[in-house]
């Protein structure tokens, strides 16, 4: 009930992005989502699709050329072969999971340098104009702000940005840091999200000085320098979309990109399910990288006292 009164109350500021027509479009679109299946649900996920498309294609697009000056580089010295990570609290305020997959992380860097970013370091690598600063922990929420840290990290210093929920349980593939632009695609026929799988904005390589991050980091960032609140919590993945659509060499790049990591969720999604070696053995038969959550009730054990897969990573990884 909680949970549909923050729905209900963000749904309700949206009106100031939309419209009122365009807010009562919305609540009409959800409702129908609810209870809709096969190809009327796809059509009913493409609308509203759409309209946030529409609304950046209205009152962002301008930017997307331009160069934004709300975040510099503080350091002239990093290439785009190092890792970043970011978890504001630092390492010692990290939940278990964090912790296990930023261990997971440093082991198999395969020799690329770690880079974890804090409140206390971070600016040492960018500048952060007072207008952002002064919405942080407001209407910018954390999680925002954080995709703000990493659309400036790697449209300025390239890298591969990683997830601090990330478990990554061999050594780095050194192809990724050779590519111009990377991340994971599965082979997941579904448009319930913009991205429908074709990228993963938590896993994402850029090279050093990317054009194809810098407009995805220019749509993004004159969102918050003109507003207050979001309007989206997927924003930044529509901000690739758009890139997609309106740029045909990263339309081909993803493309070109392989499908990998088919099982990259399943541990997640099965975090309380009882341990099977035989499902591990399956998951890790492709994938190496998994995204994990901290969240949640995570159980070390089930009712009848068998080991989780949670168990199980907490004692093996």
């Amino acid at each position: 009930m909680i949970e549909r009164l923050r729905y209900l109350k963000r749904m309700f500021h949206s009106h100031s992005f939309f419209g009122w027509k365009g807010y009562f479009h919305l609540v009409d679109l959800q409702c129908k989502i609810q209870n809709a299946t096969g190809t009327e649900l796809w059509n009913l996920y493409e609308e509203q699709h759409k309209i946030m498309y529409d609304y950046i294609d209205r009152n962002l697009k301008q930017h997307r050329m331009m160069d934004y000056t709300g975040c510099r580089a503080v350091k002239n010295d990093i290439d785009d072969q190092n890792i970043w990570v970011c978890w504001l609290q630092g390492e010692s305020a990290m939940p278990k999971v964090v912790r296990i997959c930023y261990n997971n992380l440093k082991k198999n860097a395969n020799g690329h340098k770690v880079i974890l970013i804090t409140w206390n370091n971070l600016n040492d690598y960018l500048s952060v104009s007072p207008t952002i600063m002064n919405k942080v922990g407001k209407g910018l929420s954390l999680i925002a702000y954080s995709d703000f840290i990493r659309l400036n990290l790697l449209s300025i210093y390239g890298g591969l940005w990683v997830d601090a929920t990330f478990l990554i349980i061999a050594p780095l593939d050194e192809s990724i840091f050779e590519s111009r632009f990377f991340s994971i695609k599965n082979n997941v026929h579904s448009n319930a999200l913009v991205c429908k799988y074709r990228w993963a904005v938590n896993f994402v390589y850029a090279s050093k000085n990317s054009d194809i991050m810098k407009h995805i980091r220019n749509l993004f960032c004159a969102f918050w320098e003109q507003n207050k609140r979001s309007i989206n919590y997927l924003l930044i993945d529509y901000c690739f979309e758009y890139e997609a659509i309106n740029n045909r060499i990263f339309t081909q790049l993803l493309e070109d990109m392989p499908f990998t990591n088919e099982h990259s969720h399943d541990i997640r999604i099965h975090f309380n399910d009882a341990f099977d070696p035989q499902k591990w053995s399956e998951w890790l038969s492709n994938t190496n990288l998994f995204k994990l959550t901290y969240k949640g009730k995570l159980k070390s054990k089930t009712s009848d006292g068998q080991i989780t897969n949670y168990g199980y990573l907490l004692h093996n990884f």
